[in-house]
This record gives C-alpha cells, structure tokens and sequence, in this order.
C-alpha cells in the first residue's frame, strides 16, 4: 500500500513538473506567453488545468496513503 503512495506522490510530482515546464517554455524574453491562436490558447490552458488537478489529487492522496502507512507502522492507529 505505501508503494501506492510514493507512485502517487511522484506521478502528482511528474505532473506538476511537465505543466510548470510547459509554462516556462512557452513565455518569450519579456515574460509573454507566446501560442499560435487564440484557440490553441484555451486548449492548453484547459489541458494544463486538468493535468494540474489531476497531479495535485494524485500527490494529496500518495501523501494521505503514506501518512497513514507511517501512522500506522510507529502504533498511533490500529
């Protein structure tokens, strides 16, 4: 089960990691996000919040999983 988390946890992490280097690729010199169209816009920004919820999610419950593992192990729940 503790397996479980610590892939949830590096999943969340993969997540965040590719939305934030998508993020910082795309912004010219000034600091300006560059796409190709309005549209392509909307869809990668709908697609990096879905992939941002989907990372956050995975990462809260890889750490619950882990939390209670540990809780579990040192004798604070039975």
């Amino acid at each position: 089960m503790t397996l479980i988390g610590i892939v949830l946890l590096v999943v969340g992490w993969l997540f965040h990691h590719w939305v934030e280097r998508r993020k910082f690729y795309r912004r010219d010199v000034l600091g300006n996000d560059i796409h190709p169209s309005y549209g392509g816009m909307l869809v990668t920004r709908l697609l990096e919040s879905v992939a941002g919820f989907i990372g956050g999610t995975a990462s809260l419950v890889g750490f619950l999983i882990v939390a209670y593992q540990a809780l579990k192990y040192f004798g604070f729940l039975h």
